[in-house]
């Protein structure tokens, strides 16, 4: 039956991501997060194929909720730019527990 492994993968995810307090469109945030540390919200959503807002959606989930699992830090202001924009990365409390490989521990 094809489509029936990756259908058990994404459960297996699903499930796994559960127990962390996780989604699979959290652990793909972190996954490129953990990739490419410094991204904007704009970049960040290009790469991960969403809108913005779906984005900023997954981002303050990771924010608030008390995860502490991504955090927002002021950028340099490019000269051809007018106002600052955040970069956001893991915080410490998930690079921890995030080992870049999609597994999360002790959370």
């Amino acid at each position: 039956m094809p489509g029936a492994a990756p259908a058990a993968a994404r459960a297996a995810l699903t499930a796994a991501l559960r127990e962390h307090g996780a989604t699979v469109a959290h652990y793909g945030g972190l996954a490129l997060l953990d990739e490419r540390p410094g991204l904007s919200s704009a970049d960040l959503a290009r790469q991960a194929f969403v809108t913005p807002q779906s984005l900023n959606q997954v981002l303050r989930e990771l924010e608030l909720e008390e995860k502490d699992w991504v955090a927002r830090r002021p950028r340099t202001v490019p000269a051809r730019l007018d106002r600052p924009f955040p970069q956001i990365g893991l915080t410490a409390s998930v690079r921890g527990n995030y080992t870049g490989r999609g597994d999360l521990h002790g959370r």
